[in-house]
Formats: C-alpha cells, structure tokens, sequence
C-alpha cells in the first residue's frame, strides 16, 4: 500500500468511526487528529534522518515492517499491536512525546490518553505503509530522508510541508512541536 492510499483510508468515513469508536471520540476529532498526527510523524521520522543513528533505527524499523499487511490493520484496529505502536511513537517524538501529545490533544478537545491511543494506532499503520512503499527501492541512509520527503510529496501535501519546514521553530524556543500543530490548527480553522 502506498502513503497517498493509506491517507485516503484512514479519512473515510467507516474507518473513521472505527477509530473513534476505539477510543470513545467522534469522528471530527478523531479526522482533525489523523489530519494534524500523520504529517508530524512523518515530518519527525524525517528530522531523526539527520542523526546518523536515527536513520539507521529508521530504516532497520522500515525493513522490519515492510511485509505488514497495511490494508488488514487500517480495516480491524484491533490487529494493530498496540504495544509496538507506543514504542515507535516513542522513537519517533523522544523526549518531546509527551509535549507533542499534549499539543495534539489541545488542537483537537481530546484527552491526551485518547491521543497516545490513536498515535499508537496509527504509528505501526505509518511504519507499515512506508515499509511496503520501500521494498523493492534501493533505499539506504544516504537518501532515507529523500524517499520520505517524496513519500510526503505523494500525499498531496507538498505546499504544506514546506510551509511546514519554514514555520518550524519560529517562536524560537527550541520546541518545533507547538510551530507545527499550530500551523495545523490554523489550517483547520479556515475551513
């Protein structure tokens, strides 16, 4: 399955009340939190590239779960090993989990505990997909950040992330976290 496949499942409708009703959310909630997690998870999977280590557990992670079948996770939430799912959210935010979690709970009126369960949800659904997208690829360290950005580019999104890019940090308070959702959020509150 490949990332701009996944986006469109995880955004209709019956998987959106699957996902919510897993978590005792509604369906807007539950989209703005796809909507705003996705993009940050894997605009922070790209940021971990830049550290030689990061990238190696990037893509020793991307081959692990390059066989996951994708399609059976998004349809029964309950095939995705929930577990796993907390220790790649883990990876992926560090020591900034708990604030990014916190941020996406104040974008979306969910509690955090509601949004540590999606993101652990969604984490293996996202490893899975990109996984899947990089078998067959000749993809390695060297350019692990170029196939995420392309992946990114597939999604449609590409004016968004680089808007992304260039608001990160803008407070300058070392946290890229709270540009990123409130980018997001005000994207959100024009529609």
């Amino acid at each position: 399955m490949d990332i701009l496949e996944l986006f469109n499942m995880l955004t209709n409708d019956k998987t959106l009340d699957s996902l919510a009703g897993s978590v005792g959310a509604t369906k807007t909630q539950t989209k703005q939190l796809v909507d705003l997690a996705m993009p940050t998870m894997m605009k922070a999977m790209d940021r971990n590239t830049g550290v030689s280590k990061g990238a190696d557990g990037l893509l020793k992670a991307l081959k692990q779960h390059q066989d996951d079948d994708v399609k059976k996770m998004v349809m029964d939430f309950n095939t995705v090993d929930k577990v796993d799912g907390s220790k790649i959210v883990n990876h992926i935010f560090s020591q900034k989990t708990e604030q990014v979690e916190k941020n996406l709970a104040k974008h979306t009126s969910l509690q955090k505990d509601q949004v540590s369960n999606v993101l652990s949800q969604l984490a293996p659904i996202l490893l899975g997909a990109l996984g899947n997208q990089q078998k067959g690829q000749p993809v390695d360290v060297s350019n692990l950040s170029s196939f995420l950005n392309g992946t990114m580019e597939k999604t449609g999104q590409t004016g968004m992330m680089s808007l992304v890019e260039s608001l990160l940090d803008k407070n300058k308070d070392g946290n890229i976290w709270d540009d990123i959702l409130r980018f997001f959020a005000g994207l959100f509150k024009k529609k």
